[in-house]
């Protein structure tokens, strides 16, 4: 059964929770799966006192198990992997069977059929035509590590194999690959990769989870964590009928990070996407501006292994992301003739039509009527040097040059500029675990997802005139969302 965390654990994780400001941490729901079946002779009946030995072929590790009074037995609490069930009961051929899959949250039943004979001969069966559910009505869709490793996945989002379920809908904008929001940096994108509609919910009322704990933000519901695809062992996608142990949802994401096992494993990887095959825009083209850059960056790797063999596994998986989004400012600077108090030459648009702009003297008057005044026209809109201001004509002078014709009638867009936007994501996940006795098992899971967004200035970096082309009022966006937790059952 899960055990709960002392005060001392408690003392100690929100020490962690302090250290890494995480709105991502806490002691997870433990999510193990559970292997149940009957034990009969070839007759039918009931097989009584049977020894179940259940044993994980990757770690070696073993978990017994005995068959009651009807034949029954279950064993809880088992990691996702794959099992092997032997069966041995004096008087009769002992069973095994093998290679039974195992997911996280999972319940798996099998029938063993003993037949008469002596413990040392063993009946060994290795394809049993696959293993159901019985004992529970939610509608589960689960994406192992085959498939994770297998299907494209162009922007390595880890919540597109939950879309791979019956019922669960992403919005469009989760299958966009080219745009800012596609990568999830940053509130906007992780919105962007989480808009997961189930069964016709709205698009942020879905828990997800990292190995048990909670990762969805406080703002909007999204996932504030993005495992990296390459370290998840399943992403399990529930749309209906679901536990009382997830709480809260129109459905629940559930990803499940890999294990280490008794063998040394390794991986790395680097992706590069890049401009070279894609399109121009239509209005790029129609205003002689080049096709803005476009490059993307993934990299990354995993190991894992024994700490002690058949008892203590680690295993750890690091993603990062860099991609140069290219941008294109469209800007009305001051003339040469403007910057001297010369607008003779600029035009405004009255009701649609090109105007010449006509500047009036705020400190000459002139009568309009009875009791009326208007201030007084400057004669061709040109203000006398004289009454220039200084600092007016300081601002107007670090305004760049105009660097093409304007693109209008009202001769304005007459400034230019291509520049980059840079944004950069590090995923971090790592697994401990620890096998303490026959029934008692720990597991330590923590990472962060990290993302920071830099926004270029519409002019050169020192020019008092910048605005930024980004999101709010900085120029430096920072994303950091940790997560830890710690299983414990015995």
């Amino acid at each position: 059964m899960p055990r709960s965390i002392g005060k001392k654990g408690s003392k100690f994780l929100w020490l962690v929770a302090a250290v890494f400001l995480t709105t991502s941490t806490g002691w997870s729901q433990v999510r193990s799966g559970r292997i149940s079946g009957a034990v009969h002779d070839s007759s039918g009946a009931n097989v009584a006192d049977a020894k179940v030995e259940i044993l994980e072929t990757a770690t070696g590790q073993r978990y017994p198990g005995t068959t009651n009074g009807e034949g029954e037995f279950q064993v809880p609490y088992l990691p996702g992997g794959t099992y092997e069930v032997k069966v041995v009961k004096q008087g009769f051929i002992s069973s095994v069977q093998s290679g039974i899959p195992l997911g996280v949250s999972e319940t798996v039943r099998i029938e063993v059929i003993l037949q008469v004979g002596g413990t040392q001969t063993v009946v060994n069966v290795t394809d049993s035509g696959g293993t159901v559910q019985t004992e529970s009505s939610s509608i589960v869709g689960v994406t192992g590590t085959q498939l994770i490793q297998a299907l494209p996945n162009v922007n390595h989002n880890p919540l597109y194999f939950a879309t791979l379920q019956l019922g669960a809908t992403p919005r469009a904008s989760m299958t966009q690959v080219t745009g800012q929001n596609s990568f999830g940096i940053g509130i906007n994108g992780r919105r962007n990769v989480s808009a997961i509609a189930i069964n016709g919910g709205g698009a942020f009322q879905n828990d997800v989870q990292v190995d048990g704990v909670g990762v969805v933000g406080s703002a909007w519901n999204e996932a504030a964590v993005l495992p990296n695809s390459e370290g998840l062992q399943e992403v399990r996608t529930t749309v209906n009928n679901y536990s009382a142990e997830y709480g809260r949802g129109q459905g629940v994401v559930l990803m499940t990070t890999k294990s280490g096992t008794n063998e040394f494993h390794g991986s790395g990887f680097w992706r590069h996407r890049n401009d070279f095959f894609n399109a121009n825009s239509f209005s790029n083209n129609a205003r002689k501006i080049d096709r803005p850059g476009f490059k993307v960056h993934t990299y990354g790797g995993t190991f894992g292994g024994p700490a002690i063999r058949n008892k203590a596994f680690f295993f750890a998986s690091w993603e990062g992301l860099k991609f140069n989004e290219g941008l294109n400012f469209l800007r009305t600077v001051p003339t040469i003739l403007e910057r001297k108090g010369d607008f003779s030459q600029t035009l405004s648009n009255v009701s649609g039509v090109p105007t010449p702009l006509q500047l009036f003297d705020p400190y000459n008057v002139i009568p309009a009527g009875t009791n009326v005044f208007q201030r007084a026209a400057i004669p061709n809109s040109v203000i006398p040097a004289n009454r220039l201001n200084a600092a007016a004509l300081m601002l107007a002078s670090q305004y760049p040059m105009p660097n093409g014709p304007p693109d209008d009638v009202y001769n304005t867009n007459n400034f230019r500029r291509s520049a980059t936007r840079v944004y950069g994501r590090n995923n971090l996940n790592s697994r401990f675990d620890y096998r303490a006795g026959e029934k008692h098992s720990l597991y330590f899971t923590g990472g962060f997802t990290f993302g920071d967004i830099t926004h270029p200035l519409t002019f050169s970096d020192d020019n008092l005139n910048n605005s930024i082309a980004g999101e709010g009022f900085s120029r430096f966006i920072k994303d950091r969302n940790p997560y830890f937790s710690v299983g414990d059952t015995f």
